[in-house]
């Protein structure tokens, strides 16, 4: 059951996270489920917010995850519809779900930050992770010879006030992905 105040951090398998954490369990979980044997997840990560519109508050959800030689993305976010063939304004929800091959991903970055104390103690307050894919999809002609080319790039953040078990788990979904990049 959905709880807005549940760290979904603390849970090890993927349903029993997606679950608590997202507003639409059961379309995740039974999308993913069409595509993911949850056996072989051997790391995920969750993200969520809100963004206020004119019409009113749009919430997205974000699951990542690794299984096997795939890193499989799950996008879900609110919108509005102004109406439509008589039919009145109402909300919407738009879903994505991308499935990309672990050789894809050219390049990785892990970036931790921590406090230092003044005892020198260190105390973890971010962790930042950046997949870059060799998928092109951008080029720009920037001279007679010479082109500039954008690659897709996912990125993914954690902060303290977000909890330390957060930041860990995408310590853990950074280090899933580098041992079985190829």
């Amino acid at each position: 059951m959905f709880d807005p105040g549940a760290d979904w951090a603390t849970m090890p398998r993927l349903e029993s996270a997606v679950e608590v954490f997202t507003p639409n369990a059961d379309l995740v979980i039974d999308q993913l489920r069409g595509v993911v044997d949850f056996e072989r997840v051997s790391a995920f990560v969750l993200s969520r917010g809100t963004e206020t519109h004119d019409w009113g508050e749009m919430h997205w959800c974000e699951v990542a995850l690794v299984e096997g030689g795939r890193m499989i993305l799950w996008f879900g976010k609110d919108g509005h519809c102004a109406g439509h063939g008589g039919r009145a304004p109402h909300p919407t929800l738009s879903v994505t779900m991308r499935t990309f091959p672990l050789s894809e991903i050219s390049d990785q970055s892990l970036v931790t930050e921590y406090d230092v104390e003044a005892d020198g103690s260190r105390v973890l307050t971010a962790v930042h992770v950046t997949v870059y894919t060799s998928t092109t999809y951008r080029s720009v002609k920037t001279s007679l010879e010479e082109h500039r080319h954008s690659v897709e790039d996912f990125r993914f953040s954690k902060y303290s006030n977000q909890g330390v078990a957060q930041m860990n788990r995408l310590i853990e979904f950074a280090r899933a992905l580098s041992r079985q990049t190829r």
